[in-house]
Formats: C-alpha cells, structure tokens, sequence
C-alpha cells in the first residue's frame, strides 16, 4: 500500500483475515479429540499397551485404520515367560483372561527329511520352558474385551502428525487421520505394524522392512478333517528339508486348541515370490481369471513398466501386506512345493 487511505484498508482487512485465521484455528482445535496418550494400530501390541495404560489412570485410545478389529485370521502366536511377565506387569488380568483360550506345549518334534526317498530322521523332546499356543485372533479378541468401546476407534488411517505448543505452553502432537477429525494428544505411541506410516514419517530416509528371504503360507485346519492326526496334543511338530540347518523348505504343525491345527510352509526364496495369475489358480477359485486373481493384477500390473521379475516382487510385496489375504492358487502351489522334496504323501505321523 502506499497511500494512506490504502494502508488503512490493507491494516483492516490483515486484521480481519487474522480474526478470521483464529476463528478457523479455533474451530479445529474444537472438532479434535484430546487425550492423554494416542495409540495409533489396534493390533496386538496397540490393545495390551491400552489397557495397561487405562489401567494406571491414563486416559489411552486406539486409533485403528480398519473398518473394525480383525477377529479371524489363519496365524498363531507363541507367548513364552517374558510375553507373560510383560502382560502381567500391564495388567494381571490379561494372563488371567488369555491362559484358558491357550495350549500349553509339552512337546516339540523335529523331523529331519534329507533324503525324499529315505525315512525320515525324527527327534522329541519336552518342551524347554513354558510357552503357549495361542490363536491370533483369541489374543486380539481378549485384549479388546478389557478396554470399554469408547477407548478404541475404527476407520482412523493415520496420515501424519505434527508437534507443537498447546495455549499453555505444553508440548502436544496433532495426529491427522484420512477423512477423520484430528487427534492431539500429550503422547503418541506407533503400533501400527511392520509399514507404519508415523516412523515413515519420523524417519523419512528410512528403507523399510527389509525381506529376509522366506516365504510362508499359513492356515489353522479343523483337525477332524485329517485322515489321521498330525500331531500329539500340546505337541510343536517341525519338518526340515534337507537339513535343520540348511533347509529349502520348513513345516509346522502346532496345536492352537480347539480341534485345530495351524499349518505352516516356509520356503527359501532369494526375492519375494508371490503366486502368479495362472489358468489353474482360477479353476481353484471357481470363477475367471480376470475376476479371481484382481489384487495380484493390480501389484503385476502396477510394476510391469518397470519391466523387471525385482520391481513386480517389490510391488506385489508391498501390495499383500495385510494377515489372511490369500490369494489363488497358493494351494496347487504349496503342494508341488512339498511334492518337490517328498513331503506330499508322508505318513500322518511324520506329516
């Protein structure tokens, strides 16, 4: 502005925009919940810090970006002394509510296959310490049980966050969600998995979770399915090719209770290989090709100007990240992967 009567109005209206401004930062900071600690992943780690938290007075939510918690999923986890001496430094409630949904191992069995055409060299032993089998989805289920509904949010996809001093000076961080409210909080804890987006945000230079060259296929099975049982009860039974040491190709079978099995193949792979579009994993899957197999299309077909077998892995590994996404023809796969070292047709008791 350079005449007087302009500067005037340019001052008025710099007044007004700024009035304006502090309405709209105002009107934010009323649409955001506050807390004390924002837990962003409602996954296991996410619940258990919850209720730990809640339990000491603190006024702790879960921020999870899906839909709704996950109850069903084909995975196991094993808790041993220092899971249950963490939990019960939480809340001894947990260990109370998750011992009697769980399977105490007596046993584990190792089953050495070197030679396909040979039999098998097979060692038992007690179990070393006390560790228990647990369904994924009983843990998440328990933990979920013991925080009130109010205390944990579904439909909240974290996108970033941002620091800063409060009215009073305090240091809070405003977490921003997708197509939700922000959260400001006094803390914020990460537990929302191996591709969080808050340490992407933290560590902006970091490369991310690095492949370790297995690939696994998982599965809990109804036990009165099998011709004959698989396994003892309260029993680990691990199948190595060809050597414990050196193996191409690992087995589990785990009682996770409940007359089921969980069921495991793990296989050395130098890259990711997820199973590929083919005629046969359609027929699997009942329906067309086209139709059946639409998210390894889309990983494949994201990569395929890239023009290499590394940059289709890389999508496709960044494509299938979620528990319980199967996808067809895994099945047929599996299989010529234990025909391959002669473990397709062993007998009920070594396989």
């Amino acid at each position: 502005c350079v005449d007087k009567k302009r500067s005037r109005s340019c001052r008025f209206h710099a007044i007004i925009y700024v009035f304006l401004a502090g309405l709209m930062v105002v009107e934010v900071e009323s649409d955001s919940m506050r807390c004390d600690i924002a837990i962003v992943g409602g996954g296991l780690g996410g619940l258990a810090l919850c209720a730990g938290l809640r339990r000491r007075g603190f006024d702790a939510h879960v921020f999870e970006a899906a839909s709704k918690l996950r109850t069903s999923t084909s995975t196991l986890i094993g808790l041993g002394l220092n899971a249950f001496t963490s939990l019960r430094e939480l809340d001894p409630e947990i260990m109370t509510r998750l011992l009697p949904v769980g399977v105490h191992i007596k046993q584990t069995t190792s089953v050495l296959q070197a030679n396909p055409d040979a039999e098998p060299e097979i060692v038992i032993k007690p179990a070393m310490s006390d560790i228990y089998s647990f369904k994924w989805a009983k843990v998440q289920n328990v933990l979920a049980s013991m925080l009130p509904p109010e205390a944990v949010h579904c439909s909240h996809r974290a996108t970033g966050f941002t620091e800063y001093q409060d009215e009073e000076g305090a240091s809070v961080v405003r977490v921003h969600f997708k197509d939700q409210p922000d959260v400001v909080a006094k803390l914020v804890v990460a537990t929302d998995g191996v591709r969080s987006v808050l340490r992407r945000c933290m560590f902006p230079q970091d490369t991310g979770p690095r492949y370790l060259g297995h690939m696994n296929w998982n599965a809990l099975l109804d036990q009165g399915r099998a011709k004959a049982p698989v396994h003892e009860e309260a029993e680990i039974r691990v199948v190595f090719a060809p050597t414990m040491k050196d193996f191409h190709v690992m087995c589990y079978l785990i009682d996770a209770g409940q007359g089921t099995t969980f069921w495991q193949v793990r296989v050395q792979s130098d890259q990711p290989a997820f199973t590929r579009d083919q005629p046969a994993a359609a027929q699997e899957a009942g329906t067309t090709q086209q139709a059946g197999t639409s998210m390894s299309e889309q990983g494949a077909g994201a990569s395929a100007a890239e023009g290499s077998e590394q940059a289709q892995n890389s999508a496709l590994a960044a494509e299938l990240t979620g528990g319980g996404m199967g996808v067809p023809g895994s099945k047929a796969r599996v299989l010529a992967v234990l025909e391959q070292y002669g473990l397709r047709d062993r007998p009920p008791r070594v396989w």
